[in-house]
């Protein structure tokens, strides 16, 4: 007697598109595991515990003054591209976004939502049958940012620093 047999695929995961409310496609960057100069974007404890965010960190204090002197907007905004350039191009730092990724065994797209973007992974799981056994797994991948969305990221961390700073201040001067 003959026993039918369930044909497999054999191809690997292809490329990472992101689609925004404008309907804009753009090609995004994955990258396994942050690196050590790598800024993850988050406010979970692995994030904050990353070394390059502590690094992060100390270069917006560093920079804080100056930022804070800057007397216009148009100023603020240089200082914020300064210390992305500073980042990105001097240190070689990235601005990561984790994303856990539902990886459906027997389908050939994973779908995640962050924000308005959706992000779509196209192609096929390697080895799959044509079982009715699926399951989903979450997986951790890294995205990497865009310059907007890093300066966007630096911009808020300043802020964060200064609205800090100003209450830590208030605070004295009422104990006073």
């Amino acid at each position: 007697m003959m026993t039918a047999q369930t044909p497999t695929t054999q191809t690997k995961l292809t490329t990472l598109y992101t689609t925004c409310s404008n309907n804009h496609w753009s090609q995004s960057t994955i990258v396994d595991a942050p690196g050590p100069y790598d800024i993850v974007c988050g406010r979970n404890s692995g994030a904050y515990k990353n070394i390059g965010n502590r690094r992060f960190r100390v270069t917006i204090e560093m920079n804080l003054q100056r930022y804070i002197d800057s007397p216009t907007r148009e100023e603020k905004t240089n200082t914020i591209k300064a210390i992305v350039h500073m980042l990105h191009d001097d240190i070689g730092a990235r601005f990561l976004k984790k994303e856990l990724v539902s990886v459906e065994t027997g389908t050939t797209t994973t779908t995640t939502t962050t924000n308005s973007c959706q992000t779509m992974l196209y192609g096929e799981v390697t080895n799959t049958n044509n079982s009715n056994n699926n399951s989903t797994n979450k997986v951790p991948r890294y995205t990497v940012m865009t310059q907007k969305q890093a300066r966007e990221k630096t911009g808020h961390a300043l802020r964060d620093l200064v609205t800090s700073l100003r209450k830590n201040e208030q605070e004295d001067d009422e104990e006073e």
